[in-house]
């Protein structure tokens, strides 16, 4: 979603749909077993997508909070 806001992050989120198991499949204890090599990319992906947010959040800031996109209400 928040590559459809800001687009300069679509390519540098685009590898964050791998992240989407770990948030529905994996979240509530059952079946759904993951080794420690993924989790371990797992967990790498998610502080690289969380650092590439955060820094446009910085450049965001920095420019005075311009208006939103849409009105919403």
């Amino acid at each position: 979603m928040a590559a459809n806001v800001e687009p300069s992050l679509r390519l540098q989120l685009a590898s964050a749909a791998m992240l989407t198991p770990f948030g529905i499949e994996f979240r509530y204890p059952g079946d759904q077993i993951v080794d420690l090599a993924v989790g371990q990319q797992a967990m790498e992906e998610a502080r690289r997508v969380r650092g590439a947010v955060q820094a446009e959040l910085q450049d965001y800031l920095g420019r005075g909070r311009p208006a939103a996109p849409f009105s919403g209400s």
